[in-house]
């Protein structure tokens, strides 16, 4: 997780973020809230039993989003790191070289690293897990196509991961650009997946839903009004004594049913955190900043 040093309203990224709003308040009120609200979720997940790295961002005054390191990077089960290729110029800048290290230091056995980017054609971009939302079981990989998520990119990335890509087009609402990234229409979790069909166009949405059903998990449903309060975009985490625990906002967790909160619970422990300001000016949510590392510990 990487300190949001230097947050705010990205205009850059706010081209194609339809959840992003513009610099309303004072820049120096906005990055000290958001500091604010990422230590509390930090705080949340440590006394959770989620082991956390936390970093800051190598250059704050030229990265407001680091806050979502999940984009720009990724680790899997063997222990092998993938760099992506980011859109936005600004977000590019987040790659740090010495990430690596600053794993392997926390007691992470990473076995290789991958750089996208050096076979990545020109404009040909693919954001990491808001990119790529997998189903590690089944090894399936699910994404909505946009300016962020190539499906060139993603094919030859999910086929030497050894995984099917389940690609589609997402509805563009009135006024609105294409949905982002995958992760804030689709969550999938051990037991449960996190979904919203209205979003995904009518020619994608029977597939799409039967390759969710395929997984045996129970599915719930989300509409527009929650997608936008960000509850697609969750998480489930391990903790230490490889408990289930999934983290959402304030704000998703107000967008939920009662229904629905009562199955989320089922299966997982609940971890809520306040993160409005984040929401508000960098489009994201709880999932975009946690980027999960599979790899083996030493």
């Amino acid at each position: 997780m990487i300190r949001p040093l230097g947050f705010h309203a990205n205009a850059e990224t706010a081209v194609d973020n339809d959840f992003q709003h513009q610099n309303d308040e004072d820049l120096m009120e906005i990055e000290r809230r958001a500091c604010s609200e990422f230590d509390v979720l930090v705080d949340q997940l440590r006394n959770n039993g989620i082991d956390c790295l936390v970093l800051d961002p190598l250059n704050p005054q030229e990265t407001p989003d680091a806050v979502f390191p999940n984009n720009w990077f990724s680790v899997d089960h063997q222990g092998n790191l993938t760099i992506f290729p980011m859109a936005h110029p600004s977000r590019q800048k987040e790659v740090r070289p010495d990430i690596v290290q600053k794993l392997v230091d926390w007691g992470c056995l990473i076995r290789g690293a991958h750089d996208l980017r050096e076979s990545a054609p020109n404009d040909c971009f693919l954001e990491g897990t808001g990119s790529l939302v997998y189903d590690h079981v089944h090894r399936l990989a699910f994404m909505a196509r946009s300016v962020r998520s190539n499906a060139f990119l993603a094919e030859r990335h999910c086929h030497d991961l050894g995984y099917r890509l389940i690609a589609f087009d997402t509805v563009a609402l009135p006024g609105k650009s294409p949905i982002y990234h995958t992760n804030v229409l689709l969550s999938i979790m051990s037991e449960a997946i996190v979904f919203c069909p209205e979003i995904v166009h009518e020619l994608d949405r029977r597939r799409v839903m039967q390759e969710l059903l395929n997984t045996s998990r129970k599915i719930i449903e989300i509409d527009l009004n929650q997608l936008f309060a960000f509850a697609g975009n969750v998480l489930e985490l391990k903790n230490a004594s490889a408990n289930s625990v999934m983290v959402m906002s304030n704000s998703a967790y107000l967008a939920y049913t009662k229904v629905q909160i009562e199955e989320l619970s089922e299966f997982n422990d609940l971890v809520i955190s306040d993160l409005k300001t984040i929401e508000k000016y960098g489009g994201g949510s709880a999932r975009c900043m946690i980027a999960e590392i599979f790899a083996p510990l030493v």
